[in-house]
């Protein structure tokens, strides 16, 4: 959720290449075949984006070729324990208000 992504791709015989996103995120440049991506927020919700190459060839080849690239996006986890409060030494304590997102797993 918080990562780029670097692209790394194989490619021969080229002579440019051009990277697009059906998300919102935007890459640091478009243009060069090894570019990071920086997610967006709809590809954060989401989960996910499909990264789109398209490779122009060299002369005298002329149809321009692309491939799709899915990219999955985990979200971090989120805690919280619960508000600040104080209690007697022999007293109990209930925490009623914790909470977590994101996460498989709690431990106390």
């Amino acid at each position: 959720e918080t990562e780029n992504f670097t692209t790394s791709p194989t490619v021969d015989a080229y002579a440019s290449v051009q990277w697009t996103s059906l998300g919102d995120g935007i890459f640091v440049n478009q243009n060069d075949l090894i570019s990071e991506y920086i997610p967006g927020n709809g590809d954060v919700l989401t989960g996910n984006v499909s990264l789109i190459l398209s490779v122009t060839p060299v002369a005298p080849c002329t149809s321009v070729v692309s491939d799709t690239l899915v990219i999955a996006i985990d979200r971090s986890p989120t805690s919280f324990a619960g508000f600040n409060s104080t209690f007697c030494l022999e007293g109990s304590f209930i925490l009623d208000n914790s909470d977590t997102t994101n996460s498989e797993m709690l431990l106390w």
